[in-house]
């Protein structure tokens, strides 16, 4: 049969450059900049604070990053509520580590074989290698998390999730 899915992003990131997260940021005294190395690559704009060399994260929300909280940095998230229909396959949850390089379609073609086999587990070890190898070619790298629920797939009993 022919299988047609469509990807619904449940969640946005926290980026600096975000007007409402670069607006308070700001008025706490932070700078939102590139790496000065990266003024013309595709690098994504880190918070400062001003006139220093740190803490320089591409994020405008983290827990525990005492430093970055001085300059704007919240640890409150977005909390979103969506209804789940028998449409939907499955869920992934994934760090940043996984959305810096691989876009939600491509997440799709990666899970969906998986997702058709019943093997949530074999999908999310095939995003951490595709991160792992797309983060090596950049001779850097971030932390993976991958969480994904099957919850449309025959394997999955009723009531488990």
């Amino acid at each position: 049969p022919c299988l047609r899915y469509e990807v619904d992003q449940l969640t946005i990131d926290h980026k600096p450059e975000i007007p409402k997260e670069k607006q308070r940021i700001e008025k706490a005294g932070g700078v939102i900049s590139q790496y000065e190395e990266d003024i013309n690559k595709d690098s994504p704009m880190r918070v400062w604070v001003r006139g220093e060399e740190y803490p320089g994260i591409a994020m405008s929300r983290s827990i525990g990053d005492l430093v970055a909280k001085t300059v704007g940095v919240i640890p409150e998230p977005d909390i979103f509520t969506r209804e789940i229909f028998g449409v939907t396959k499955y869920i992934v949850l994934c760090s940043d580590g996984i959305w810096e390089f691989i876009t939600n379609e491509e997440v799709m073609k990666i899970v969906n074989p998986f997702f058709l086999k019943g093997e949530p587990e074999e999908a999310c070890k095939e995003l951490i290698k595709k991160a792992n190898t797309l983060w090596s070619k950049e001779n850097s790298r971030d932390d993976i998390t991958v969480v994904i629920a099957f919850i449309g797939h025959p394997h999955v009993k009723k009531g488990t999730i």
